[in-house]
């Protein structure tokens, strides 16, 4: 079914009263177009800001990046929400109207990323490389941008034909290799299986995301904020993250 149930405000504030009282203090809503709709997501917020939970509570809330109204910022603040997951996707606009089926607005992702940091809230990136029209070229564009913005986190995922999804059904119809194991659907399993673009294949494209996933986490200018931020704790524990390589079948490993 396309149709999106909403779930009543009045309801899911009692929720976070439950888990609250529990000791509960980090909550991801895993909406993932948890910003789409003011009329459902502000009163939620409303609700929240009138609790003492500001201090108490880490949220986490996903949304697309043009999405987002600065508007209401300071509200996502006061209701607690620490971090703001954004689905940037890429740094080529054409290809985000792409995987949207048109329907991502212009937007200034710069402005965006910097609105909400003045507000105090951090941002988790979220890339993706090897769709239908990426080239090297344009995933090296994405690779700089997301390194530009220097965001307090960052996820890359190569494109895979879930099952389940149109593209799935799409790879089946094109007779491309999928993963044979259920394992291998993890992005980050050894026999994990990216779809090819027009231009690349799926070792081309699996090589870049790894290699652009190391160079962002290991920059000194991404080590330094977040040290900054977070405390050299935070900053040695992804030092020593990155010190881990991921095995790949399909690189040869």
């Amino acid at each position: 079914s396309n149709i999106m149930r909403w779930w009543n405000p009045n309801n899911v504030i009692g929720w976070f009263d439950e888990l609250v009282s529990r000791g509960v203090t980090t909550i991801r809503i895993s909406d993932e177009m948890f910003l789409l709709n003011k009329k459902y997501y502000v009163p939620l917020l409303e609700l929240l800001s009138h609790r003492d939970y500001a201090d108490q509570l880490r949220l986490w809330v996903y949304s697309r990046v043009d999405s987002v109204n600065e508007k209401y910022l300071e509200l996502l603040r006061k209701a607690g929400v620490r971090w703001i997951a954004l689905g940037i996707e890429s740094a080529n606009t054409s290809i985000r109207r792409e995987i949207t089926k048109g329907s991502f607005k212009d937007t200034d992702i710069r402005d965006v990323v910097k609105e909400i940091r003045d507000h105090d809230i951090n941002v988790i990136a979220n890339y993706l490389y090897g769709t239908p029209e990426d080239t090297l070229e344009t995933m090296q564009q994405t690779s700089d941008l997301a390194c530009e913005l220097n965001t307090e986190m960052m996820n890359c995922y190569c494109v895979q034909s879930l099952p389940g999804s149109q593209l799935y059904l799409e790879a089946k119809q094109k007779g491309w290799v999928l993963p044979k194991d259920f394992v291998d659907w993890s992005f980050h399993s050894y026999g994990t299986l990216p779809l090819p673009t027009q231009h690349l294949q799926p070792a081309e494209v699996l090589k870049f995301r790894d290699e652009a996933w190391h160079r962002y986490f290991t920059r000194p200018e991404y080590l330094n904020m977040i040290e900054k931020r977070f405390g050299l704790h935070a900053k040695e524990h992804i030092q020593d993250m990155t010190k881990i390589r991921l095995k790949r079948k399909l690189l040869g490993d």
